[in-house]
């Protein structure tokens, strides 16, 4: 019979698979695993197959300086973390011109380990250091967005993880050096672990301007638009240079390029919003996000400063409604921001409950949706 030439390479990884177990002893009692892939310079990385009884499951478990992980489909696809830095670092070795370096700055809080330009996992009772992580890349020039003299560097992250908590992603981030505050916008753009990758609608921006003192209403709402236009702009970009990855075969050079030329624009766009940020008081609108959101209350919620959140309380009960006051009527959304991103990066919540809560921040001041 000929062999069809059609075949995907998915096929042919699985045909070539059927060889390389061939005489494996498989236990016909408990459980049993045969090599699927291996990683040995990325920590031991390892992909088994998973059988049981002398069964195959249609499972498959990861393993990382020698421990368990966690198991997958048969659909997914390691890519290990190591492999991402490699090729990203490859690509901007390749592409000077973008000016991104590797950005060693110490990074506060007990959220992470960090080794050089890169910030990892915590190890845990239930895996290895380092199973999911982000590698950071800086542009050379600070910025001073709001005037304040209180300087930030943006750049770039690649993360990515080998534990499903988290895809493949190229986002950007900032650093303020005064305060050591970082925030991971990882709402940006994401390659899911198990499907394609999505690139999230970027700054649908609908704030209530009641009540801000020293901006004419009209040439704000215009400054605005404007900068919703810009934006959206941007996200049809982004779209336009989309498509479809699995998690993961090879990830290549040219897929990386095609994620960071959109990713770069988008970066260029943060100080705009940031101004703007700066140029809006807390409305009651903006405190009730706050005070509605999953963003945790130990941590954040409950020390921040200009502004009480508060439970609702009829007959000595908590209703389940969160109620706020404000208390410095002149602090303006930046600030919140700031004091927000700054109790989530010295905080002792896991890495990727962080990178979760920095998103919801995001949303809340729809910095991105």
């Amino acid at each position: 019979m000929e062999s069809n030439n059609n075949t995907t390479e998915r096929d042919q990884e699985v045909f070539k698979d059927s060889f390389k177990n061939a005489r494996n002893t498989i236990p016909d009692r408990g459980f049993s695993t045969t090599i699927y892939k291996e990683f040995p310079d990325c920590h031991g990385l390892a992909h088994h197959n998973l059988w049981f009884n002398g069964r195959d499951t249609g499972k498959r478990l990861i393993e990382y300086k020698d421990r368990f992980v966690c198991t997958t489909s048969r659909q997914y696809e390691v890519l290990p973390n190591e492999k991402v830095v490699e090729i990203m670092e490859e690509v901007l070795m390749d592409n000077p011109s973008w000016g991104l370096t590797p950005d060693q700055t110490h990074s506060e809080g007990n959220w992470h380990v960090r080794d050089g330009n890169v910030v990892m996992s915590n190890e845990s009772k239930f895996s290895p250091t380092g199973t999911s992580m982000m590698a950071r890349y800086r542009f050379a020039d600070n910025i001073d967005p709001t005037g304040d003299g209180r300087e930030l560097h943006l750049g770039l992250c690649v993360g990515n993880s080998i534990d499903l908590t988290r895809g493949f992603s190229i986002i950007p981030y900032h650093y303020r050096s005064g305060c050591m505050n970082s925030m991971y916008h990882v709402r940006a753009a994401s390659l899911h672990e198990e499907g394609t990758i999505t690139w999230n609608k970027v700054g649908d921006v609908n704030h209530d301007y009641s009540g801000v003192k020293g901006i004419d209403l009209e040439v704000g709402a215009q400054n605005l638009q404007d900068q919703i236009d810009d934006l959206q702009n941007t996200a049809e970009q982004i779209k336009r240079n989309y498509r479809s990855v699995r998690h993961t075969k090879e990830m290549d050079k040219d897929f990386i390029v095609e994620q960071i030329k959109p990713a770069i624009e988008v970066v260029n766009t943060l100080g705009q919003r940031y101004k703007e940020l700066s140029q809006l008081k807390i409305s009651d609108i903006m405190a009730q996000r706050i005070a509605d959101s999953t963003l945790p209350k130990s941590v954040v919620l409950d020390d921040l400063e200009g502004i009480n959140i508060y439970p609702e309380m009829k007959d000595k009960e908590p209703t389940g409604r969160m109620l706020f006051d404000i208390t410095d009527k002149d602090m303006t959304n930046w600030e919140l921001y700031n004091q927000v991103t700054d109790k989530l990066s010295h905080g002792n919540l896991n890495f990727n409950s962080t990178l979760k809560h920095m998103g919801t921040l995001d949303t809340i001041f729809q910095v991105w949706n």
